[in-house]
């Protein structure tokens, strides 16, 4: 494509270059007809004004009217009466070359305009001739003028087209490579979505601990975010406009158990922040994750096994902040200048200088700020700033149970049901709590139905396969929005929220499913 560009970019110059020299030819030739048209004109009123003089005799006035016409339009004058053979030229000392009319130069460059001045009013009796020479190329400087001062005119246009062409092909360039990743994408997430359930399936079913499956699950989610991510990033969407409200602990928290899966029990990574406090944000989920994973990544590398690696989070009165304290060795202070600069990578075996330029971008993107400050053999600080925002009315930060109730969910994915199954084991061993689960939708709709218990809490997923109706559907058809709480991955869908909002539903993250507390 970029070839085909450059040809057409060129076929468009050519065209440009042609057009230039066309106009300027043009304005030469129009010059040189101007030039003719003029002189002639003058020429037939000065033999107008001879022909009287002649008639009164006044050879004075001749040469007088003569000498001024040549003076202001012509290079040469020859006058040469019939009757007396009386001959003069103005100037009087003419160059015998010039009136040599059967040179090339001269044919060239000078017009030979020769009138006849007749005695009588038929035009039968020849006087004399009057013999007009003058530059046909005189005007061509003036042309050429106009030609520099329009080029100089049209410039800006010219060049102000090129780079609409440019931003038109680049923009051309970028829609296809989005195309093509979302294309890849769809078939990733596609291809993937089996081998990640049959994954999760047996994470939940291996004889792990409760926080080491949830670890395992919170990865597997990451995975579903960044490939939802690529997809979501289609042409016809345009920058920063995925934002959800996130609560920043549990988004912090599910990068850490991702972290710690891979991790020795030696090294320590952790976050420090308040319980009772919630410090929601406006954000783009994957792309903030994905900025506190490179940022943890750095600090992982720079420090030590044996090493700790500190998170903490706190709220001003108008924003969060992100606070990732490492025990390395820090950075130069020449080096922590470059720090962030893209292409810029530092005591990194086959770092790209990609992570830290993206971060910073990223936090930009959400009205924040990056700093990073470091002192060589003291360690590092990166600190992310995000505007804090209230905590939405949708957003389900905590479940309660009460003793006997029962819990039902709907989701077209059976490998959920272990989540939840392992989520509420202690619950259900106590006979504390009874699950039920659909994968259809119809199913669901039937047992609701058939038990309207009021100790009956609804999960429902929104998304339901090949289900033409959302989980949201079936909660509004069938009149349980006090019971219900929507669980799905389409949390940061402006329009899902703004439906809960409208029915007075509540909204769990599914992300959050493995991290979120239980009482």
């Amino acid at each position: 494509m970029e070839s085909k560009f450059r040809e057409k970019l060129k076929a468009i110059h050519k065209k440009i270059f042609i057009t230039y020299l066309g106009s300027l030819v043009l304005l030469l030739l129009l010059s040189v007809i101007a030039n003719f048209i003029l002189k002639e004109q003058v020429a037939l009123q000065v033999t107008s004004l001879i022909r009287r003089m002649i008639h009164a005799n006044d050879i004075r006035e001749i040469v007088y009217t003569l000498g001024s016409a040549r003076l202001n339009h012509f290079d040469a004058v020859v006058f040469k009466t019939d009757q007396n053979n009386r001959v003069f030229s103005i100037p009087a000392a003419v160059d015998p070359q010039v009136l040599r009319e059967d040179t090339i130069v001269n044919s060239i460059i000078n017009t030979y305009l020769p009138i006849t001045i007749y005695s009588d009013e038929a035009e039968k009796e020849k006087s004399g001739t009057i013999l007009f020479i003058f530059n046909r190329f005189s005007y061509c400087p003036i042309a050429f003028m106009i030609w520099i001062l329009l080029s100089l005119i049209a410039i800006p246009s010219i060049i102000s087209y090129r780079k609409k062409v440019y931003s038109a092909f680049e923009e051309q360039i970028q829609i296809q490579q989005e195309l093509l990743r979302a294309d890849l994408a769809k078939k990733v997430r596609h291809d993937i979505r089996s081998p990640l359930a049959a994954l999760q399936a047996l994470i939940f079913k291996a004889d792990l601990n409760l926080k080491d499956k949830n670890n395992l699950n919170l990865t597997i989610n990451r995975i579903q975010e960044i490939i939802s991510d690529l997809e979501d990033k289609t042409p016809s969407k345009t920058k920063n406009t995925n934002f959800s409200t996130e609560e920043l602990s549990q988004l912090i928290n599910e990068v850490i158990g991702e972290k710690n899966s891979c991790l020795s029990e030696d090294f320590k990574l952790y976050l420090i922040a308040d319980p009772d406090i919630k410090f929601f944000s406006k954000v783009l989920r994957a792309e903030l994750k994905r900025t506190i994973s490179n940022v943890i990544d750095n600090a992982l590398q720079a420090t030590s096994s044996k090493g700790e690696v500190r998170i903490f989070l706190t709220a001003s009165e108008d924003s969060n902040q992100i606070l990732i304290s490492d025990t390395g060795k820090g950075i130069p202070e020449h080096i922590l200048e470059r720090i962030g600069e893209k292409g810029f990578s530092y005591n990194k075996d086959n770092g790209s200088g990609l992570g830290l330029y993206y971060a910073n971008e990223t936090m930009q993107d959400h009205g924040g700020s990056f700093t990073i400050k470091s002192k060589y053999g003291d360690g590092t600080i990166v600190l992310l700033q995000l505007p804090l925002v209230e905590k939405p009315s949708w957003f389900v930060d905590q479940l309660e149970f009460k003793k006997g109730q029962t819990v039902v969910l709907l989701d077209d994915q059976k490998t959920n049901f272990y989540v939840w199954e392992t989520l509420l084991e202690k619950w259900l061993l106590a006979g504390d709590l009874h699950i039920k689960f659909f994968d259809r939708s119809e199913d669901f709709v039937t047992w609701v139905k058939s038990n309207p218990g009021s100790l009956t809490t609804y999960l429902v997923d929104y998304d339901l396969g090949k289900n033409t109706h959302t989980g949201l559907d079936i909660i509004k058809t069938l009149g349980i929005e006090d019971k219900s709480i929507l669980v799905t991955g389409h949390f940061d869908n402006k329009i899902v929220q703004d439906r809960c909002l409208s029915i007075d539903c509540r909204l769990l993250p599914k992300g959050h499913v493995p991290i979120i507390e239980v009482s």
